[in-house]
């Protein structure tokens, strides 16, 4: 970010050439991991008509803010720490938008992503006609619209600052390495700093970057937090609960949720939490003197870029179902859908697709493994789902009483519906 660069060509005449290598190495690697799997991510969905879950969906915003991101903002970066400004008015802008736009489009991904996994396990029947392909990209849509809408007036005042440096002569603890340069080109919002060379920034600066700590990470990240601490609880209320008898799956399910989502949270806190904690001292004390303090700048910045590399590896790697799509993109060998429901909409009767899109939305979120669980409660669950897709009854006439009568001739729903034991397979299979 423009807080942290702002005053590198003279701050960094005492650090070691060795260390700046190092860091545009690790943004180089940053950038080709980030690449690599953010774009098969990507494609694997594209490619997967059964991928193309809820969960997914929202696994594609985040992995294109990653990409507009490690695109647009860390190679600008990694430049920008040995060398003045020197790419124009027009990147200067590019640069300053698509720092923040992502960044703000992936920490609220997340916090749907979040919602998204508590309607989930906590409200199973009663959000399945709220967790719809069409509202989840729907609410992609308008997140990403608000969020790029409300940055375009700070891209309006970004500019390219021009300072005079009387010829100042830069080293990197060599009088072999010096170079002499007579100013300093700085890309930032105008009126930012008022003195630009200290860090220092003004009153509107200090309040952009309030703003993007609290908007940015506080407030997201408490809300994410929140969510997951009711989802957990949920869980855990389950395991204590006598009402449905457990299977060893529906335990080991729970236990890969519960690891999952310390990994979301730990690693999000982790790499945004210093780069936070440095634009809160930036912004209001200007930047420290002190070697450890550059050094500290460079590592939070580093290890904020690293978390748009490590996403993949988070929400797809983890997953068997994720694992085979990426096999079987890159060696050509055809995927085969897990699932019936779909083929049938794609060959059977079209007036079924929307309760077997539901119905298999339904299937990802509860799992699999019916062989442990009371019938009654199967009919249950199956009522009071027949009854939330009452409203589309008209225009899907033989498929509303799913759970008494085959599914269009495919499947019925007793092999659908499952208890509360299970339904959480999906985030540690599917994402």
């Amino acid at each position: 970010s423009t807080a942290t660069i702002v005053s590198w060509q003279v701050k960094w005449s005492t650090t070691s050439s060795l260390f700046l290598s190092v860091v545009i190495g690790l943004f180089s690697l940053v950038i080709v991991l980030g690449l690599f799997g953010n774009s098969l991510v990507i494609l694997v969905i594209l490619a997967n008509r059964h991928m193309r879950s809820t969960t997914n969906i929202l696994i594609t915003s985040l992995a294109v803010a990653d990409l507009l991101f490690i695109t647009l903002c860390v190679p600008f970066t990694a430049l920008f720490y040995r060398f003045t400004w020197k790419f124009g008015h027009f990147w200067c802008v590019m640069f300053q938008y698509f720092t923040y736009v992502p960044v703000y489009a992936s920490v609220y991904t997340l916090v749907l992503m979040s919602f998204d996994r508590y309607l989930a396990v906590v409200h199973p029947v009663r959000s399945i006609g709220w967790r719809t392909k069409s509202n989840t990209l729907l609410t992609v849509a308008v997140t990403w619209l608000v969020i790029s809408a409300s940055h375009v007036p700070f891209a309006m005042g970004v500019g390219v600052t021009t300072i005079p440096m009387s010829s100042t002569c830069l080293c990197n603890n060599s009088a072999a390495n010096c170079t002499t340069i007579s100013e300093v080109g700085i890309c930032s919002y105008v009126g930012f700093y008022s003195d630009p060379l200290a860090g220092r920034f003004s009153l509107i600066g200090k309040i952009f970057y309030a703003a993007f700590n609290i908007l940015g990470y506080v407030l997201p990240y408490a809300l994410i937090i929140t969510l997951y601490v009711l989802l957990v609880k949920r869980l855990l209320y389950d395991r204590s609960s006598s009402r449905l008898p457990q299977s060893i799956e529906a335990v080991k399910s729970k236990r890969r949720v519960t690891r999952m989502v310390v990994t979301v949270v730990a690693i999000f806190g982790t790499c945004w939490l210093p780069i936070h904690v440095i634009f809160a001292l930036q912004s209001w004390h200007g930047d420290l003197e002190e070697v450890w303090f550059r050094y500290l700048q460079v590592v939070s910045q580093v290890l904020a870029y690293m978390n748009s590399c490590m996403n993949p590896i988070v929400y797809a790697f983890v997953s068997d179902n994720f694992r085979q799509a990426f096999a079987s993109f890159l060696t050509g060998i055809r995927l085969k859908p897990k699932t019936r429901d779909v083929a049938a909409a794609d060959n059977g009767n079209r007036r079924c697709r929307p309760l077997l899109e539901q119905l298999h939305q339904q299937r990802e979120d509860f799992g699999f493994n019916l062989e442990h669980q009371e019938l009654d409660h199967q009919l249950q669950v199956g009522s009071e789902l027949s009854n939330s897709n009452k409203a589309q009854a008209d225009g899907t006439a033989g498929c509303a009483t799913m759970e008494m009568t085959p599914l269009c001739g495919a499947v019925q729903l007793t092999v659908q519906v499952h208890s509360s034991a299970t339904r959480d397979a999906e985030y540690a299979e599917e994402s």
